[in-house]
């Protein structure tokens, strides 16, 4: 049709801009669906951390403990990093 001379070239630009404004809504309304269940997710990840049991109280008379060595044995136990995408990872594992 724009070829053959039965249409401008100013109505087939008009046209493809039409069409692209009327799918603007569209677009906009999956933007705040996106975000709405964003915000579901993370009002769940708060309420799961509010629902936790509360941690007990510091005793008013703590233990007290004597003499420490010090000492930490470490057996069976492997340290490492691994590159995952392009990021190190920190991980122990226990050979128990």
């Amino acid at each position: 049709m724009l070829i053959k001379g039965s249409l401008t070239p100013g109505t087939f630009q008009a046209f493809f801009q039409y069409m692209n404004m009327s799918s603007e809504p569209i677009t906009e309304l999956s933007y705040m669906t996106n975000s709405l269940q964003s915000a579901l997710a993370s009002m769940e990840r708060v309420y799961e951390l509010l629902d936790e049991p509360e941690m007990e109280a510091e005793p008013e008379a703590p233990k007290r403990i004597g003499h420490a060595l010090g000492a930490v044995e470490f057996s069976h136990v492997r340290f490492g990093q691994l590159l995952v995408n392009r990021h190190f990872v920190s991980f122990i594992h226990s050979f128990l």
